[in-house]
């Protein structure tokens, strides 16, 4: 069963505004075919295409509870629970 939700909620979450934490907005709103929204645990990796990869680059993709974890020298981390450091 779907929620519902006004028209103007609506078209700021279909155009990556409002959005859960965790949840990204990648790419171009008004060109469909080069947009996603990125889930927790993903980044947008490329913004000229609206393409999510695995990981994070902050705390930004992860969910409230989580932090995103990087390795000396990567750019790129895992989300973890914040009582997992």
């Amino acid at each position: 069963m779907g929620t519902c939700v006004d028209h103007a909620t609506y078209e700021e979450r279909r155009r990556g505004e409002d959005l859960e934490p965790g949840y990204t907005a990648c790419g171009d709103p008004d060109n469909p075919s080069r947009f996603a929204i990125c889930h927790p645990s993903q980044y947008c990796s490329s913004d000229y295409f609206g393409q999510c990869s695995s990981g994070c680059l902050s705390e930004h993709n992860c969910t409230e509870l989580q932090v995103c974890i990087k390795e000396a020298g990567e750019n790129v981390g895992t989300c973890q629970h914040a009582g997992n450091r």
